[in-house]
């Protein structure tokens, strides 16, 4: 034991090494993460489209539903929402609006570059089975 080090007591004890407040923080914002997903979710998306648009659905002030699939200065909403998923190991949700932003590709690819790498990221991800009620491990 004298000659193990620290990061080998613990590996063979079977902590992580992390402390109880790292281990408290990760899972306080895994726990926030999860809350603005769920909030993004109920007032972003659109069920029938399997898609977010760009204004509150229950406060659409707009003739038609803008969906945010085009990347402007920074990477659309869908895309950043598609990483969330893939990242917190929401496979279901990840896999739904992957298939959703495929089927805009077809049209409107020069305008997705952010979707293209954000699918695979999350196919990349959601292959490896890694995926767990914890989230992926990446």
């Amino acid at each position: 034991i004298i000659k193990m080090g620290k990061e080998e007591i613990l590996r063979r004890a079977g902590n992580s090494g992390k402390t109880t407040t790292e281990q408290e923080y990760i899972k306080s914002s895994r726990l926030k993460a999860e809350a603005i997903c769920k909030e993004t979710i109920d007032h972003f998306y659109i069920k029938e489209k399997k898609i977010f648009q760009k204004n509150r659905i229950n406060k659409n002030d707009l003739f038609f539903n803008p969906i945010d699939i085009a990347d402007h200065t920074i990477p659309n909403g869908n895309s950043i929402m598609l990483i969330n998923f893939a990242r917190l190991g929401y496979v279901n949700e990840a896999k739904e609006l992957s298939q959703s932003l495929n089927g805009y590709l077809n049209i409107y690819k020069s305008f997705m570059l952010s979707s293209i790498k954000s699918i695979d990221y999350s196919n990349l991800i959601l292959s490896k089975e890694n995926c767990g009620t914890d989230g992926c491990k990446i």
